[in-house]
């Protein structure tokens, strides 16, 4: 995987309460911690991370976003993993290597173990999609791709993201 840039250019735009919030977060755990203090959004709107974290509201999608924003600051470089039916619409998980495997990080969604890590991508991406009821398929989304449309700190500049996940679900 090529070189990310680095964290702090890709959210200069953001406050300083909203860096510090996310440099404060030292471990995996504790980015899954914050994920599950937040509330539950059904409405179709896309936030950024940067949104989530001052409205504190979440659907799965902008969940995942947020876990992806705060790995990276972690120096985990993340990868958006998602899951689609049509009947039960879009998961998502923000995964990433860790103890030889790959962790999957999900809005409201840690076991109550810690951490889920699986053998392979996979294996992952099988264990999301099984949560969806009918015929469901999964991707992955290398966000480093999508790093100049400002996916983190600017609602508006989302459709690019929506865009490369329809193209990697076939939807």
């Amino acid at each position: 995987m090529p070189n990310q840039p680095p964290f702090a250019r890709l959210i200069a735009q953001w406050p300083d309460a909203a860096i510090e919030l996310v440099e404060r977060w030292q471990t995996p755990a504790e980015i899954a911690s914050y994920l599950e203090e937040l509330g539950v959004d059904d409405a179709a709107t896309l936030r950024s991370p940067l949104t989530v974290l001052r409205d504190r509201l979440a659907t799965p999608l902008d969940g995942a976003l947020l876990a992806c924003a705060a790995l990276r600051a972690q120096g985990h470089p993340p990868r958006l993993a998602v899951a689609w039916s049509d009947d039960e619409g879009l998961l998502a998980g923000a995964l990433f290597a860790r103890d030889g495997g790959w962790a999957l990080l999900q809005h409201r969604t840690l076991p109550a173990n810690g951490l889920q890590v699986f053998v392979s991508i996979s294996e992952a991406l099988v264990s999301m999609a099984g949560d969806l009821a009918g015929d469901a398929r999964s991707a992955v989304v290398e966000l480093q791709a999508l790093d100049a449309q400002d996916w983190m700190g600017d609602d508006a500049q989302l459709g690019g993201l929506l865009a490369a996940i329809e193209s990697a679900l076939g939807i």
